[in-house]
């Protein structure tokens, strides 16, 4: 494996009870979007945890540029954004209290950023309210607002279009590739198959902690021994049901 980009090498998660994740490897390179499929309870969110290093690995390295995560944590989660399908938000402090506090913990200082992310998600009529009030989907959008804000060099996405409405899933769509046309780094855990394909130029297939298959359509119809009309779902299914 080169050394850009963002880089996995047999990551295993084993906690007491169970091993989480048991062996990822993948690479992704710059400019690209890469979509972590599996059903529920394949790791794709732990995978993501020790992709922006915040969970230690039990054995293996992530790396970024050829920068391992778990030696400067703190420098690698300067270049990390990741979004969880459930925001975590302080339901006494407003939208706009969010964005200014921890994009200063980011020694970012310029509003002119945070207000465009504003803009962009319309966020306008509720961003100085407190988020307590807040629907999911706004919820969402705020943390997503947040995350571009940050200009991160990667994005680590956990479902981020739960609780958008089609307008907003259409934005993302928008956003994604801006941002991958910039040099960034999207990665995507989403059961939105159709979707995936539409966005993504490679893919992981995960179920059960392990990786099934890895590349892009073409590697993935190889893989589950389809022809190169099948379609991103129907690949997964056969990967995924054995």
């Amino acid at each position: 494996m080169g050394e850009e980009g963002l880089i996995a090498e047999d990551l295993l998660k084993a906690y007491p009870s169970v091993v989480a994740v048991g062996g990822v490897s993948f690479s992704i390179p710059h400019g690209s979007v890469h979509g972590l499929i599996g059903p529920n309870g394949a790791g794709k969110t732990t995978t993501l945890g020790m992709c922006a290093g915040i969970v230690r690995p039990t054995s293996g390295r992530v790396s970024l540029d050829g920068v391992e995560v778990g030696v400067n944590p703190l420098e690698n989660k300067f270049k990390v954004a990741i979004i969880y399908d459930e925001p975590y938000l302080l339901p006494k402090l407003t939208g706009r209290e969010h964005i200014d506090f921890i994009l200063r913990l980011y020694g970012i200082w310029d509003t002119t950023r945070s207000n465009s992310a504003i803009e962009r998600f319309e966020l306008g009529g509720v961003i100085d309210k407190q988020t307590g009030g807040y629907s999911h989907g706004t919820k969402q959008r705020l943390a997503l607002a947040i995350a571009l804000a940050r200009d991160p060099l990667v994005y680590l996405l956990d479902e981020p279009t739960v609780g958008l409405d089609p307008r907003f899933i259409r934005e993302m769509r928008f956003i994604i590739a801006e941002e991958a046309s910039r040099g960034k780094i999207v990665v995507l855990s989403t059961h939105l198959l159709e979707e995936a394909q539409g966005i993504c130029d490679g893919f992981t297939v995960m179920d059960r902690g392990q990786v099934r298959a890895t590349g892009d359509l073409g590697a993935l119809q190889a893989a589950a021994g389809i022809g190169d009309g099948g379609t991103l779902e129907e690949a997964f299914f056969q990967l995924t049901t054995n």
